[in-house]
């Protein structure tokens, strides 16, 4: 984001000062040349996008919502705005399905996905950010809060899902591939409590491979692109 450099995962947080607004906090990510950003500013620019493209959003598919916006934003290859971007397209995608949304609702649902979307959670702590992201779109749909019944036990049953799936899907793990198949998992589940939400979700193929830090998972990943199984485009 600063210098380019590939980012250094901690075990252990330490506290340092945020390169943009100045702030120190505790750290596990950071590069080499000791360039911090914290997630407040991290993701402060991706959100006011999304926010505008939910608006405009006239498709149900959330997945081809957001490979549109992968192409047109320059989203890291990994990272917490995927969790944003989660929430954005099947937000914008439950609009278009005739959800009305207001401005105060999106920002209720972003406030609480920033609430538990944290930078390198998913090897630390085990929670990938998508995962409260869609889980808050879906609390926020059926009125989920602590001490609901039914409303709370199938916002869980989702999350609970999204983790178990997204497990089978790490080796390394990937922001691309967790957000389409929790994507998808979130709008069969919506449409089984609401039927008249009418979603659809194209099938994705990943054009971001060569961009892992990590390593990308090739054929072991539902999404990679394998130009001869694609006949050789």
């Amino acid at each position: 984001m600063i210098c380019g450099k590939p980012l250094v995962y901690r075990t252990q947080a330490r506290a340092e000062k945020c390169f943009y607004c100045g702030n120190k906090k505790l750290a596990h990510v950071m590069c080499p040349e000791g360039h911090f950003v914290c997630d407040s500013c991290h993701g402060e620019a991706v959100k006011d996008f999304l926010k505008k493209k939910i608006s405009a959003s006239e498709s149900p598919d959330p997945v081809a919502l957001s490979m549109w916006w992968l192409e047109e934003y320059p989203f890291p290859m990994l990272g917490c705005e995927h969790a944003f971007l989660a929430a954005a397209a099947l937000l914008g995608a439950l609009k278009a399905a005739g959800w009305s949304l207001s401005g105060p609702e999106i920002e209720e649902i972003f406030s609480r996905t920033e609430i538990q979307a944290r930078g390198g959670f998913c090897g630390l702590t085990g929670i990938c950010g998508i995962v409260p992201a869609l889980g808050a779109v879906l609390a926020y749909l059926i009125g989920s809060r602590c001490g609901t019944d039914w409303e709370q036990r199938e916002v869980m049953r989702l999350t609970g899902d999204l983790l178990r799936r997204f497990s089978e899907l790490t080796g390394p793990g990937c922001c691309k591939a967790y957000l389409w198949t929790g994507l998808e998992m979130a709008a069969r589940g919506i449409e089984q409590v609401f039927p008249q939400f009418k979603l659809r979700c194209s099938t994705p193929f990943c054009s971001f491979s060569d961009l892992h830090p990590h390593g990308c998972r090739g054929a072991r990943c539902p999404y990679f692109l394998n130009p001869q199984k694609e006949g050789g485009t």
